[in-house]
This record gives structure tokens, C-alpha cells and sequence, in this order.
């Protein structure tokens, strides 16, 4: 009898501990839905777990003698309202990813009609442009080819320039190209490219009416099939990336830095370029160091030009 006591004794122990450890976490969601970070359907699903949490603990009080048997009814309440918030959340959540996701032959329909449209002839590079290319007659389109780049960026710097010098070589070079960055960037407005935008709302694909593709920056799968698309559709192409850092901040580090092995990945045996663009001041240094180390070509661009630094 004596050994039973010790027993239950114990398990009311571990079930508290438990029951407090869920209140705690699900207390610390909450917080963090106040600020946004999370979908908006966790909060129910996190306020049920912290009222499921007390009815537990009101249970295992009422096992131990501490309270009259009365508070029977009280623990079932608290266990029914902590269910139903668990079950809202989790049908709200279900509803909202149902939402964002569309069946892989709508995905596919996307893509091809946003690269069914082959960029026509490429006008001449632009004086900016020339202007770069004169200054930095060495550091053509042609060292990049066929390679990973990492271009290290100050953000008061001309940078947008050579990246626009690049992207003319290129294409005067018969290949395409492709420029994954924000609505309104600079180097979104570049003729006979195709145009990827970044957004971080929920939708994660969407063809724009001037032909461009939005995608979700936060969805890491949606993201790494833009990549692979693209890499599939072009013999040559030329990548641009506008920002890694944004893709960073988005994702995790160690989701973008997967990401970009799996790109990496479909870019074996293909004569493909990449240029990240990476604004170092943004990280800390191991971020900085992994993709230094990722990269085929290291440059760095800052107020007084473009500088090769690893090739």
C-alpha cells in the first residue's frame, strides 16, 4: 500500500512538472504572437494549451486530497474550454495554410507562364553601366560565368551599378537573365531580364500583370522551386540574387544556407552563374564566413569601386 502511495505521489509530480512546462511554453507563444512573429491561429491553439495546463493541474491537486471532490466539476470545464481553443486554432491554422498552398499543377502553370515569355534582343548597356564597365575593365561578366559569386556590398555604395554591368554582359553574351529582388529595387526596372519579387505576405506565388513573379520570401519551398525552375528553362542563365541578407533575415540562417546547397546542387554540369549579394554589416561572422566559403568568387563593393578579393 505504503509502495502505491509513493507511486502516485510521484506521478502527480511528473504530471505537474509537465503541466507546468506546457503553461510556460505555450505562455511564452503567446507573447511572441503579440508581436507578430507567429500565425495568428497559434494564438487560440496556445491559449488552450495554458487552460488545458490548469484543468491538469487542477486534476492531479484533486488525486493528491488537497481539494474537495467537488472541484470535479471545475477540472472537466477547464479540460472542455482548453480543448475547444486547441481544436479553433487548430482548424484556423488548417485554413489558412490551405489557403497559401495551391496543388502542385497550379504551380507548374505559373511557372510556365511566367517563363514562356523569352527576353527579346538586349539594348545597349546604359552610360551608368558603361561608366563601371570602364572602371572596372578587369572584373567582366565573363570571371563570373559558369560560377558562384558572393558580391559583399556597402549599402552607400554604387553597387547597383556593376550589378547592371553584369547583367548587360550577360545577356550580350546570349544568355539570360533572371534577377530575384524586391518590388522597386533598382535592379528590378532592368529591361529584357525576367523579374522575381520578393514579398513576405502569405501568398507564395503569384504572376504579376507585368509578367513578373512574386514569390514568398519565407517559404524556403516555393523559393528553391523558382530556382530550379528557372535553371531547367535556360541552357546559360545568369542568376542574381537581390539580397542573400534578405533571404537571411527571412528564413534562418540555416535554412537559406540549405537552401542554397540545393541550389548549388542543380547548378552541377550546368554553365550557370550566381551573384549573391550580401551586405556583411547585417550578419554576424560566421554567417559572413559560411557563404564566403560557399562562393566560387568573392567581390566587395564599397565607395572607392569593385574589388576582386577570391578567385
Amino acid at each position: 500500500m505504503l509502495v502505491q502511495v509513493d507511486l502516485l505521489l510521484a506521478l502527480y509530480v511528473v504530471s505537474l512538472a509537465i503541466t507546468l512546462g506546457m503553461a510556460y511554453y505555450a505562455i511564452l507563444l503567446l507573447l511572441l504572437m503579440r508581436r507578430g512573429i507567429l500565425e495568428k491561429a497559434w494564438r487560440y491553439t496556445s491559449a488552450g494549451a495554458v487552460v488545458l495546463a490548469f484543468s491538469i493541474a487542477v486534476g492531479a491537486v484533486l488525486q493528491a486530497g488537497v481539494l474537495p471532490k467537488e472541484g470535479v466539476l471545475s477540472m472537466l470545464v477547464l479540460l472542455n474550454i482548453g480543448v475547444v481553443y486547441i481544436l479553433i486554432g487548430l482548424r484556423a491554422q488548417y485554413l489558412a495554410w490551405k489557403d497559401r498552398l495551391l496543388p502542385s499543377s497550379e504551380v507548374h502553370k505559373v511557372f510556365e507562364s511566367f517563363l514562356a515569355v523569352k527576353p527579346s534582343t538586349p539594348e545597349p548597356m546604359p552610360p551608368a553601366a558603361q561608366k563601371a564597365a570602364s572602371k572596372e575593365a578587369d572584373l567582366s561578366y565573363g570571371k563570373l560565368a559558369g560560377r558562384k559569386a558572393l558580391l559583399e556590398f556597402d549599402p552607400a555604395s554604387n553597387y547597383e551599378e556593376h550589378v547592371e554591368r553584369f547583367v548587360y554582359e550577360a545577356l550580350a553574351s546570349n544568355q539570360a537573365a533572371v534577377v530575384f529582388t524586391r518590388q522597386g529595387s533598382r535592379i528590378s526596372s532592368l529591361k529584357n531580364v525576367k523579374v522575381v519579387v520578393f514579398s513576405v505576405s502569405e501568398q507564395a506565388l503569384e504572376l504579376l500583370p507585368g509578367g513578373n513573379l512574386r514569390v514568398s520570401i519565407t517559404d524556403a519551398s516555393i523559393l528553391l522551386e523558382a530556382f530550379n525552375q528557372v535553371l531547367n528553362s535556360f541552357p546559360q542563365v545568369f542568376i542574381v540574387v537581390d539580397s542573400l541578407s534578405n533571404i537571411v533575415l527571412n528564413l534562418g540562417f540555416e535554412r537559406a544556407h540549405k537552401l542554397f546547397q540545393q541550389v548549388a546542387e542543380h547548378m552541377v554540369n550546368r554553365n550557370s552563374t550566381l551573384l549573391l549579394l550580401f551586405n556583411p554589416n547585417a550578419h554576424d561572422e560566421r554567417v559572413r564566413a559560411v557563404f564566403e566559403a560557399y562562393a566560387d568568387i568573392l567581390l566587395k563593393a564599397d565607395r572607392s569601386g569593385l574589388h576582386l578579393i577570391k578567385a
